[in-house]
């Protein structure tokens, strides 16, 4: 109320029509022109530390938001070289098969054709006998050239199995000890999570 306080607290501003107030009729009205001034000082002073309180507010909020924002898009950029990775290694590994399954489908051509033929030489051992009065210079060449015939298809289909074999054995090797899928580990993941808390920290 303008009626209690004294001369010279608000100015110039004009003053309203005082009523009779004992308790007030003789202070002294430097005392309340300093208490005044006191109260508006504190009042600005308490204004300006809520705006500094909300500018500080804001701008924590700003920063964190802007943090937040790229770690999520270093953690996706993260996520990608991981698929990227991945398609990589399933290209190898579709190479690796590619090859070994090379292999396997011309051994499995040899293993026909040779077979086959194998069975010819046995026909020839059991049915292909020569005319009666055939020189023997001429029997023993006929035997001779058809058991090396008969070993040396007998060999390739051996050879053509094993490579098979071989071939299969590389390539359960090479897909389970060196061609592996790069599946991230515990200490991986740990390093592209993000928490919020890191964001107050000074490191």
């Amino acid at each position: 109320r303008f009626a209690t306080l004294p001369e010279g607290c608000l100015g110039s501003f004009p003053q309203p029509k005082q009523r009779h107030n004992s308790r007030h009729s003789g202070a002294d009205p430097a005392f309340f022109g300093s208490s005044c001034r006191g109260l508006v000082l504190k009042m600005v002073l308490g204004e300006a530390a809520a705006v500094a309180a909300a500018g500080a507010h804001t701008l924590f909020g700003y920063n964190r938001e802007n943090y937040m924002y790229d770690r999520k898009q270093r953690q996706e950029f993260e996520f990608k070289v991981l698929e990227w990775r991945r398609a990589q290694a399933e290209m190898w590994r579709d190479d690796v098969r590619d090859v070994i399954g090379l292999t396997d489908k011309k051994m499995e051509t040899y293993l026909v054709v040779n077979c086959l033929q194998l069975g010819m030489c046995v026909v020839l051992f059991a049915e292909g006998r020569l005319e009666p009065g055939t020189p023997p210079w001429l029997l023993h060449l006929y035997m001779l050239t058809l058991g090396a015939a008969f070993m040396y298809l007998l060999m390739s289909v051996w050879s053509a199995l094993h490579a098979s074999v071989v071939a299969s054995c590389s390539s359960v090797r090479l897909l389970t000890q060196f061609v592996r899928l790069p599946v991230p580990t515990w200490e991986q993941l740990e390093d592209m999570r993000t928490y919020a808390q890191s964001m107050e920290l000074l490191e």
